[in-house]
């Protein structure tokens, strides 16, 4: 009986000796500039500091990183101040305007799930970010306008005549909601569908006006237009997949429905534009194939109305209009284009096949 008794005192001593690091938590939640942000790897508390993926902190604020995998370093940088870390290493230096000091870290960054996490405190403040914490909600707010969250991931979604809840993730900035649940509160499908290449891909499809969205991942596309960005800035992908579920995000699902998006606590609302025309650009391919230029298409826009996008004045969809084989100097021999929207823009570019 006292050797039952004194194993429990040695596994009860063990276990309180585990740092609290160890112990199932709350998750810490980040809240930066007007919204809850998330990423693939949770922010953990380490010593009572906040480290935080690297990655999702450069993006939600727009810092330039540098990473040198041979010593491990890395430098942030923003305008003209400049911070330089080192993974395992307490020592850092902050520069600005040219005038350098060197700082010791409390907790320094480090590895952990092939992430790189850093004191996000430190970073923030030493770019001039005003950063506090909620401790009721275990939250990290960076900037203006916070509320608590009051039921963690789920949102009131209003689009149309619906109103729905829906489980949400905020990916990189990007509300993202589960691509299943939104079409059965719709009353759509969401089922696989072969492509001209007999892949089979997601496919969101609106049964009353005939709209099929074909998510590809880092796109989505519509009526034979791909919604994704053609100035090489990163808008994040358009859907992910989460636990085994695709999530989409709605950021990019609003570009091709062509409606308005806001969100607020606890609600996210979609409202229907009216029509609108996109100047078309066409760029062929020039000098035997050597170069791409620019060229006034003959038909000069594209127009959405009636839930779908028509090429004027032809009124067919860039699908459509692509099969359609037109020989003349203003577009491609085989008259083949792949069509991108910039909504933020205002302009689709047809780039040449032919």
């Amino acid at each position: 009986m006292k050797k039952n008794r004194m194993a429990w005192l040695f596994l009860l001593a063990a276990m309180l000796a585990i740092p609290t690091e160890g112990f199932a938590q709350a998750p810490v939640r980040l809240f930066i500039r007007g919204s809850y942000v998330e990423g693939d790897v949770a922010p953990r508390i380490v010593e009572n500091r906040t480290l935080v993926p690297l990655r999702l902190i450069s993006e939600a604020l727009g810092y330039d990183v540098a990473w040198n995998d041979a010593d491990r370093s890395i430098r942030i940088t923003q305008n003209d101040r400049a911070l330089d870390l080192k993974v395992e290493s307490a020592i850092a230096t902050v520069s600005r305007g040219g005038a350098t000091q060197t700082v010791t870290l409390d907790v320094p960054p480090r590895i952990a799930q092939n992430r790189t996490l850093v004191p996000l405190r430190f970073i923030s403040e030493n770019f001039g970010e005003k950063v506090d914490w909620d401790d009721a909600n275990r939250t990290v707010v960076i900037g203006e306008g916070y509320s608590p969250m009051k039921n963690p991931g789920e949102m009131t979604l209003r689009f149309r005549d619906r109103s729905v809840t829906v489980k949400t993730k905020s990916v990189n900035g990007q509300t993202m909601i589960p691509a299943a649940d939104f079409a059965k509160a719709m009353g759509w499908n969401y089922a696989n569908k072969p492509n001209d290449y007999e892949e089979q891909i997601p496919v969101l499809r609106d049964p009353v006006n005939g709209v099929e969205i074909w998510n590809y991942g880092e796109y989505f596309t519509c009526d034979g237009i791909d919604f994704k960005p053609m100035d090489g800035k990163a808008r994040g992908v358009a859907s992910k997949k989460i636990d085994g579920r695709d999530y989409l995000s709605l950021r990019h699902l609003a570009d091709v429905l062509h409606a308005d998006l806001s969100e607020s606590e606890g609600e996210i609302l979609l409202t229907d534009k009216n029509e609108a025309t996109y100047k078309l650009f066409y760029k062929p391919l020039l000098d035997g194939g050597e170069r791409y230029g620019y060229e006034a298409a003959k038909v000069n826009s594209i127009q959405f109305k009636n839930h779908h996008y028509y090429i004027m004045p032809l009124n067919k969809t860039p699908e459509e209009y692509s099969r359609l084989g037109i020989f003349d100097k203003e577009m491609t021999p085989m008259g083949m284009c792949n069509f991108y929207m910039n909504a933020d823009k205002n302009i689709v570019e047809a780039a040449s096949q032919g």
